[in-house]
């Protein structure tokens, strides 16, 4: 991964040790115990703006990735023009948080769960 001024190029993924909410996500205080991933440019690194800034954090378990993005905006965009289940093309010309992963090639895999390109695991914290 291309290094950028302002984005970091690792995200750590802690170990969710505590249960689900009542929504089936992780609860609010298992997030504060993961490491904060902040960035306030474009994907080139470039239009830095701290009041657009992103944060990302990350879980996991043996089963599921979680990934929590909190992104602050300028003015919220809402289409009226998609589809009834939510789906629109060209969303990628507006601002939007969009996640990908690929399994890095150079590393050898560790259990339980698989290191990912840019996320590594954090050893597990108990959340009481």
């Amino acid at each position: 991964m291309k290094k950028t001024p302002d984005i970091p190029d690792t995200a750590v993924a802690l170990e969710l040790s505590s249960g689900l909410d009542t929504g089936g996500f992780p609860d609010a205080r298992a997030w504060t115990l993961a490491q904060p991933l902040r960035f306030t440019s474009d994907w080139q690194g470039k239009h830095a703006d701290s009041a657009r800034e992103t944060e990302a954090r990350v879980l996991w378990t043996n089963e599921y990735l979680y990934f929590r993005f909190r992104c602050r905006y300028r003015t919220l965009t809402v289409f009226e023009d998609s589809d009834s289940n939510g789906r629109r093309d060209y969303l990628w010309d507006r601002d939007v948080a969009e996640l990908f992963l690929q399994t890095d090639a150079n590393r050898p895999r560790r259990q339980p769960a698989p290191p990912l390109l840019g996320i590594r695991n954090q050893p597990q914290r108990n959340v009481d």
